[in-house]
């Protein structure tokens, strides 16, 4: 979904597809931008002992592959983005010309025809990562707190409420699914709507 996401916004993409599927992921995040990207290959490369810039290359292959995999930074996508070691796409001004959200926004996307949606448990994955031993009701406020700012907190607590008894992990996984997947699958959806292409959504829930 990230990937087919950014080839919409992509001014390199287009003509090279004439429709499209977006399941469970819409690149409408926030990604990181070119100088987020540079800093980050500069501290690999510094944990690795490279700091020559005449020679960063060199350098850096000639790494085995453990002393690499120690470099990079720990953790995987969580709920909270504080560990998160992301590699990816950049927003670079070339290739991806601004955040995804403002070009859909903008209507500075590639409209075509567009099958978009989520099946169910989108949260599920991100979740179980992050907490695999389940949460206390205390932790799952707290992590909504974090994410979200305490403003908002009580509002969605209301609409998501959790205790001992109603498994603050399913609550967390629902939260983060319906944030993450099915919202944004209604924003980009009428987002490119509003180029007039042909919009299909769907939403697939196991019963």
């Amino acid at each position: 979904g990230d990937s087919i996401g950014l080839h919409l916004v992509s001014p390199h993409s287009a003509g090279l597809f004439t429709r499209g599927i977006l399941q469970g992921r819409f690149a409408s995040s926030k990604w990181q931008t070119l100088a987020d990207a540079e800093s980050a290959g500069e501290n690999f490369a510094t944990a690795l002992g490279c700091t020559d810039r005449a020679s960063v290359l060199r350098c850096l292959r000639s790494k085995t592959m453990a002393q690499v995999l120690m470099a990079l930074p720990s953790g995987q996508p969580q709920f909270t983005e504080t560990m998160r070691a992301a590699w990816g796409p950049v927003v670079d001004g070339l290739d991806i010309p601004d955040q995804p959200r403002s070009l859909f926004e903008r209507n500075a996307f590639t409209a075509v025809p567009m099958l978009i949606g989520t099946a169910g448990d989108e949260g599920w994955k991100v979740v179980d990562r992050a907490f695999p031993a389940g949460l206390s009701a205390e932790v799952y406020r707290a992590e909504v707190e974090a994410e979200f700012g305490s403003a908002a907190t009580s509002a969605i607590l209301e609409h998501y409420p959790s205790t001992e008894e109603s498994l603050p992990k399913s609550t967390l996984a629902r939260l983060v699914g319906d944030v993450e997947a099915v919202c944004e699958a209604r924003r980009v959806a009428r987002l490119i709507a509003r180029s007039k292409a042909p919009v299909f959504q769907y939403s697939l829930a196991s019963e």
